[in-house]
């Protein structure tokens, strides 16, 4: 426990090394450990190899000795044994047991007796080796030796290992205080730089990439916790700027604010609505809004504020009261605060007094009473005139249409001569005059072409438009339209593409008034397109025909497209409008189709294109 709380309280760094050495320590501990083990079972081995070896050449020499019961020669052939510094002393023995000579010779009065061949007892070697010739045994020799040799090299280990672990570990030492620096280091310049941010919290600040090991990961993943804080703080000055700002403004409006809790508790209350009531700031807060109803407001009213308000915001009228008990209707709309999550965390309520406003409604409503009879009668008076409004606009469609011919002949006229001039006929014109003259041209074909619309809508209302219904070749007719719109196309570097659909081939309806629908919307696509091309793809669909106009022009805003077909109307208008036209193209194309039992409708996105789609009947 305490080496553990040490090792607990200290630095990284000197965790590191103590680890480190801890760790080295151990390894070449084990690794001398095994060694001296290997070495002294190896020199074990050995010895004991050797005192075989050995007694067995000495058993050997002792055969004639004890062939011939010679015991001073079997003493002198012992003697060789002092030769062997570790035998300490030798015995050998006749067939009967007996002690026939010993080394030294002192012990021949000395019994050693051992079963084993070889054996270690009492820190000594023994070796029994029997005395054979020619298969017959004479006897047999037992050596005893000690270890003295194994133990001095056991000390000479010690020693020897004791010096080089020493000089291992102020090794290891060093290498582990140069090592530790890879890792120390950089937790280091982490623990510096969280240290700046929590004394002066800038998460602007970031760390220096570090590789790609776990030290790297983990610089990577602080980075980007800093990176998240940043924006957090960013969008919590934000948050705080918005409220503080929204504070004053609610404070400010002369509306009644309330904003509560997801428990219906206040929370904020501005200056108009403690007018109104005649609370107090500290009188309110933490109240449940309850305190603001009167009595009288239907429970299920009541109930369907919270739930609504969570939907998207509640609307209506309730009867609220003053501090003082005094009842008075209000107007009450209602929202949601969300936080960065867009979760709900606050309801907002905007209230103000009707009084007044109640009080002229039921004035209103006792004077619309007593005007019922005049309203009535002038009711009659208003749809006599609406007849004769009507009946005015049927003379002046009517008036329109017979004048088609007197207004389009003196028109034709000038287009005409005009083009004669040009082609210098009469005589050679100067640049000038060729440029005055193209310019009233081109005015007289706009003026005719605004003339034709007039009269055809006004055809079309006075109901005096004559269809002229036969079988033709739709495929032919889409090929003129592109061929009259190709000049306009290609002044504007545009590209007019075509896909029909191999099934389409020849309708019943009106040659004429189809080519005049599908020029004017060709054309407007051309008008409105500034680059890119516009492509007509003509398919059949079940029993119709369905020809979609597309262009990638400036496309329509969403919340005019209503307006397209309404005559003399135009999306682009105003005194900076770039294109021309009366308004009634469009319009003038739907009503064709409505007699010809067709149908149009518009798809389009603004800055994006529109599509225009015809639907004819085959038949």
């Amino acid at each position: 426990m305490i080496s553990s709380k040490i090792l607990r309280d200290l630095s990284i760094k000197n965790k590191t090394i103590a680890i480190v050495l801890f760790v080295v320590l151990m390894v070449i501990s084990i690794g001398f450990i095994y060694m001296g083990i290997q070495h002294i079972s190896k020199l074990k081995s050995d010895i004991q190899s050797s005192l075989i070896l050995n007694a067995k050449l000495i058993g050997d020499y002792c055969v004639v000795p004890l062939t011939f019961e010679d015991h001073e020669q079997a003493t002198e052939v012992l003697s060789r044994l002092k030769l062997l510094k570790s035998v300490e002393e030798g015995l050998l023995y006749d067939k009967s047991g007996t002690v026939f000579a010993s080394y030294p010779d002192t012990l021949r009065d000395q019994v050693i007796q051992t079963k084993k061949e070889v054996h270690l007892e009492d820190g000594n070697f023994y070796i029994r080796e029997p005395v054979i010739f020619q298969g017959d045994t004479l006897g047999h020799l037992i050596i005893k030796a000690n270890t003295h040799a194994i133990t001095d090299r056991k000390k000479e280990l010690l020693s020897t290992t004791s010096a080089l672990l020493v000089l291992m570990i102020i090794l290891s030492y060093f290498l582990a205080s140069a090592a530790q620096k890879l890792i120390t280091d950089p937790i280091l310049e982490l623990s510096r730089l969280t240290a700046t941010i929590s004394e002066n919290h800038d998460f602007s600040v970031r760390l220096k990439p570090h590789g790609q090991d776990e030290v790297g990961m983990l610089y990577q993943q602080f980075n980007n916790m800093l990176a998240e804080l940043q924006k957090s703080q960013a969008e919590r000055n934000e948050a705080i700027k918005e409220t503080t700002f929204l504070a004053h403004v609610f404070r400010s409006i002369n509306e009644n604010v309330t904003i509560t809790d997801l428990n219906d508790k206040i929370i904020f209350v501005n200056q108009s609505l403690l007018h109104t009531y005649g609370y107090t700031e500290e009188e309110l807060i933490g109240q449940h809004i309850s305190i603001l109803r009167a009595k009288d407001n239907p429970s299920s009213v009541i109930e369907s504020i919270y739930p609504n308000t969570l939907k998207g915001g509640w609307e209506g009228e309730l009867i609220n009261i003053r501090k003082d008990g005094s009842a008075f209707p209000v107007s009450l709309r209602t929202t949601i605060i969300y936080d960065t999550e867009k979760k709900p965390v606050a309801l907002v309520g905007v209230s103000s007094d009707i009084t007044k406003q109640k009080h002229e409604q039921e004035e209103l409503r006792l004077y619309r009473n007593h005007l019922e009879d005049l309203v009535k009668q002038r009711t009659l008076e208003l749809e006599r005139e609406k007849e004769k409004a009507q009946s005015a606009d049927r003379l002046k469609s009517s008036f329109l249409a017979t004048m088609s011919h007197e207004l389009r002949t003196p028109l034709n006229s000038i287009i005409g001569f005009s083009g004669i001039l040009l082609q210098g006929r009469p005589g050679a014109l100067n640049d000038e005059q060729k440029k005055q003259l193209g310019m009233l041209q081109n005015s007289a074909r706009h003026l005719l072409s605004l003339i034709n619309d007039v009269l055809d809508i006004s055809k079309i209302e006075a109901g005096q438009l004559k269809v002229n219904i036969n079988q033709f070749d739709l495929p032919e007719v889409i090929h003129h339209v592109v061929e009259i719109n190709q000049p306009l196309a290609d002044k504007k570097n545009l590209e007019i593409k075509v896909s029909l659909d191999p099934q389409v081939g020849e309708i019943v309806s009106d040659k004429q008034r189809i080519q005049q629908v599908l020029i004017n919307l060709v054309n407007n696509a051309i008008k409105f397109t500034d680059e890119g091309s516009v492509t007509i793809n003509c398919y059949k669909s079940d029993d119709h025909i369905k020809i979609k106009i597309i262009d990638t022009g400036i496309g329509i805003e969403q919340d005019k497209l209503s307006l397209l077909f309404k005559p003399f109307t135009q999306v682009d208008t105003g005194l900076s409008r770039k294109h021309e036209g009366t308004g009634l193209g469009l319009s003038i194309c739907k009503k064709l189709l409505d007699i010809l039992n067709g149908r149009i409708h518009v798809e389009s996105e603004y800055n994006n294109g529109s599509t225009f789609t015809v639907i004819l009947p085959v038949q």
